[in-house]
């Protein structure tokens, strides 16, 4: 029975007793099939659009009280920014995620605590110290961007990266990102 099931899949079959046709994503991997994946794409990024997403990315509304140490990190992104700070891991991951997104393309993540990273490097969620609302930075870049968006998750790896593995094949035309936290590089990740 199983090698039977996964023959269907293989092929491409249906397997679930009802179907319906999945109309509000993107589904066309035909960008992606039959291609010399060795051919030259664009690479490049017009450095001073980096700037101006970088700048974009490091405004906050006035309103939003930030912890202390989140501050700290966003007032050292701003200087890396104008050129007074080497920029660090976290500060390059924003910036890829904000070029994929001033494009246009979805960027969806998920995992334990990725709002603020694992390795407290990303905080692409910040709280604010007085109300307890969120504002992601990410996802105010301009009106016309590309959507951002990042969960955390619950401890039930396997269901959430078998989740996302199923959004992933539906969305093909986006970045989608199970981060694994710890642990779970040892367990859960082996699926």
């Amino acid at each position: 029975m199983i090698n039977e099931y996964r023959d269907l899949l293989d092929s491409g079959e249906c397997v679930v007793k009802e179907w319906r046709p999945m109309v509000l994503h993107s589904v066309d991997w035909t960008p992606y099939l039959g291609h010399d994946w060795t051919v030259e794409w664009a690479n490049k990024f017009d450095a001073k659009r980096l700037k101006e997403l970088g700048n974009r990315i490091c405004q906050l509304p006035d309103s939003h009280a930030l912890h202390s140490r989140v501050g700290k990190l966003y007032k050292d992104r701003k200087a890396m920014i104008d050129g007074d700070k080497p920029v660090d891991w976290g500060m390059a991951e924003t910036l890829a995620y904000a070029t994929l997104v001033d494009d246009g393309k979805r960027v969806r993540i998920t995992g334990q605590d990725t709002g603020r990273g694992t390795f407290f490097h990303r905080h692409a969620v910040l709280h604010n110290q007085g109300d307890g609302s969120t504002y992601v930075p990410l996802a105010n870049i301009h009106n016309k961007q590309g959507p951002f968006e990042i969960y955390d998750s619950v401890l039930s790896e396997a269901a959430v990266v078998a989740f996302e593995y199923g959004y992933a094949t539906a969305e093909p035309g986006g970045l989608t990102v199970w981060e694994a936290q710890f642990g779970d590089f040892g367990n859960g990740a082996k699926l």
